[in-house]
């Protein structure tokens, strides 16, 4: 028997899940974290911009047997990272808090 989830429940549990991690709800538009983000005081937009990048490294590397070391390259510097340029924009963090959704649905549904 499969338990199937419909969409809102499906977003809730993204919710909870990007909250417990430090990060805003991802389950609505992207460009809404990013707002909640930047009307956040420095420090805690520091930190929260920090963890986000640890996330993203983090499911970087807990794929890297599944990536191919060019392919892993290229989701790194898509994300920002591996880089000569050290510029962090609205649209690094917007690839990064999509890959971030996706990854957390991906662990979700396992």
């Amino acid at each position: 028997m499969t338990c199937e989830r419909n969409p809102i429940e499906e977003g809730i549990l993204l919710d909870v899940f990007c909250l417990d991690r430090g990060i805003p709800p991802l389950s609505q538009n992207l460009n809404v974290a990013i707002n909640m983000i930047c009307q956040l005081p420095p420090l805690e937009r520091r930190k929260v911009n920090r963890k986000i990048r640890k996330l993203c490294k983090k499911a970087i590397s807990a794929d890297l047997n599944k990536l191919t070391a060019s392919r892993r390259r290229s989701v790194s510097t898509s994300l920002g990272f591996k880089t000569k340029r050290d510029v962090f924009s609205r649209d690094v963090l917007l690839k990064r808090l999509s890959f971030l959704r996706r990854t957390f649905a991906r662990q979700l549904t396992k």
